[in-house]
């Protein structure tokens, strides 16, 4: 279970930016550690050119729901 952060960002924007770095590098590590199982959650391309980022997160969850709401949690996908 990777570590939650405490980011720095001042936006909704800059923080998902942290957390999805904050992501890659919990997989990257667990990755290395553990070359047999390796996981991969999320990805994060940067384009500096264009000036953009793209993310895709791709992460099981639990559903449950009750008198017509669902929720979602997301699965632990990076062991401990």
């Amino acid at each position: 279970m990777a570590a939650p952060i405490t980011t720095t960002a001042t936006t909704l924007e800059a923080q998902l930016f942290e957390v999805a770095q904050a992501l890659e590098e919990a997989e990257r590590a667990y990755n290395l550690a553990n070359p047999n199982t390796p996981v991969n959650g999320i990805s994060v391309a940067l384009d500096p050119e264009a000036g953009s980022m793209s993310l895709t997160a791709t992460v099981a969850a639990t559903s449950s729901g009750t008198a017509g709401t669902i929720s979602l949690t997301p699965d632990v996908y990076i062991p401990a």
